[in-house]
């Protein structure tokens, strides 16, 4: 049954030993010796102590968190760089210290999941909030219908934030809000696809006809063109795969894939990929800056001008691959491919870590982090609560906006959305304190996440709200680090189950309109 993590384990090290021996053939420098012995290092730790079979079946969403980790930080920058003809370093400004904070908070975060295995065992898997959760139906299986009607709903509230303009202004109420919070859903009927992660083997046997897909893909392709948001369909590709590598490691799908008709369809997938997708996301970046002058509706006549003018496109592929670094600016270039650059991006540590060690006073980003969770908080709550946080200026700049702007004083780019990251962001709040915190914030973020799975007859399922997440769960070490750790237990993880209760329950009355009813499987275990 786990005969593919076995396999995983001893393939992914010789290859990755591979690709060392390739850096050290081509980029023979001291820095590239330190890129290797880092990504040796990190995936090192990760696939001997977190890659275990018994791991991944009792605890499969905390496990793939840690292993995204090791793949996004330490696996994947060596191989897409090579890929790329670029060193390990290339455009890093101070790779020792990215190396460094690296290892450091790898290593930390493999011991936090070593100890929350042992609690988990300690204090029964916090059975009661499993219990409860139980009680409430979240671990009911939808039938298919309901999954295509939470895709619809999904779809819908896409279709609404276009409209309202919700993908070009910062200042949106509380009620469009709410209605996005569904848009994740809009990606579920993708996991029919692939049934058996969710729900028993024997019922998902049945074929699938795949015409209903490649329509509905459509649709989620015309709305993020229309809403110059890239990721909504770059979430399509990287979750279907992710949900796969998942199910793959628990034994759920077959891992004999190297037949004529995957082959087939992973080339059409990277075409896609490297050649009409990639042009679209270039055309949404290059009109990304008009994004608060002008209309929805205008912003996507842009994007489309620019995609259907290949001089323009090659004008900024060149404008991207001319990118270098600018002390005391900001700069996010790493790779060229805009799938790759979302998995791994040690430039962005680099650049966070850079600002980081040139501020004075941590205590204003320390305050700016508070503002932030507070902000999380509704309003009328805060002023029950007698707290005075502006949200809308808050939740306007991003932790890296903020960073740039102590580092520089420039307070010109404080809505630029600068990528932030852990260790930078850490650093520049907490100084090193940030590591022994980070151990802290890993236990409660591990034990929500494992409370989406829940296990039957002596199989793990992961419920579909964990599934519309996934990318988010295998990249979360990407993000703005220990904040994008504490909104997610404060208010993310919430918000997903209440949001997906209130889809069980629409979908399932629904359900008069086709014969069929919802299946209980439960959690069994605590």
């Amino acid at each position: 049954m786990y005969h593919f993590i076995f396999l995983f384990k001893s393939w992914s090290t010789k290859l990755l030993v591979l690709f060392v021996i390739f850096e050290m053939a081509f980029f023979s420098d001291v820095y590239t010796v330190f890129g290797c012995v880092y990504c040796l290092y990190g995936w090192f730790i990760v696939n001997k102590f977190v890659i275990q079979p018994k791991y991944i079946f009792r605890n499969p969403l905390s496990s793939f968190l840690v292993i995204g980790y090791g793949l996004c930080s330490f696996y994947f920058p060596l191989p897409a760089t090579l890929i790329e003809l670029k060193p390990i370093t290339y455009n890093l400004d101070i790779p020792l210290d990215v190396f460094f904070h690296g290892i450091l908070s790898v290593t930390m975060v493999v011991i936090s999941f070593k100890l929350y295995l042992y609690l988990y065992e300690e204090y029964k898997g916090a059975s009661i909030f499993r219990k409860y959760l139980s009680k409430t139906g979240f671990y009911k299986v939808p039938d298919d219908f309901q999954v295509w009607a939470m895709g619809f709903i999904g779809v819908v509230s896409l279709l609404f934030t276009f409209l309202t303009g919700g993908n070009t202004s910062s200042d949106v109420s509380s009620g469009a809000r709410f209605i996005e919070g569904f848009i994740p859903f809009a990606y579920a009927p993708y996991f029919l696809l692939l049934k058996p992660i969710y729900t028993k083997n024997l019922e998902a046997k049945s074929k699938t006809s795949l015409r209903p897909f490649v329509f509905y893909s459509m649709i989620i392709l015309l709305l993020a063109f229309m809403s110059n948001h890239r990721a909504t369909f770059m979430k399509v590709i990287m979750g279907v795969g992710f949900v796969y590598f998942l199910g793959l490691l628990l034994g759920r799908f077959s891992y004999k894939f190297f037949t004529t008709k995957n082959v087939l369809i992973f080339s059409f997938v990277m075409y896609l990929l490297t050649g009409p997708l990639s042009d679209l996301g270039i055309a949404m970046v290059t009109v990304r800056g008009q994004k608060h002058d002008v209309s929805a509706s205008e912003l996507a006549m842009l994007t489309l001008d620019v995609y259907a003018d290949e001089s323009v496109l090659v004008k900024n592929r060149i404008v991207s691959l001319a990118a270098v670094v600018n002390k005391g600016s900001w700069d996010e270039h790493y790779l060229d491919n805009i799938f790759l650059a979302r998995l791994c991006n040690l430039k962005a540590v680099d650049i966070n870590l850079y600002h980081a060690e040139r501020i004075k006073d941590r205590s204003k980003m320390r305050n700016f982090f508070g503002d932030q969770l507070m902000a999380l908080m509704p309003k009328p709550l805060l002023e029950a609560l007698k707290i005075r946080v502006n949200k809308g200026s808050v939740t306007k700049a991003s932790y890296g906006d903020y960073l740039y702007y102590l580092s520089t004083g420039n307070f010109y780019g404080l809505e630029s959305k600068r990528q932030s990251q852990l260790n930078g962001a850490g650093l520049a709040s907490f100084g090193f304190w940030y590591i022994p915190l980070l151990v802290l914030v890993m236990f409660p973020l591990f034990g929500i996440l494992d409370l989406f799975s829940f296990f039957k007859n002596g199989k793990t399922y992961i419920t579909i709200a964990a599934l519309t997440i996934m990318p988010m769960i295998l990249t979360f070490f990407n993000f703005e680090g220990i904040s994008t750790f504490v909104s997610f237990m404060f208010r993310g993880w919430l918000q997903l189950i209440f949001l997906y209760l209130i889809l069980l329950k629409i979908t399932s009355l629904l359900n008069i309109f086709k014969v069929g009813k919802s299946v209980d499987y439960g959690a069994e275990y605590g």
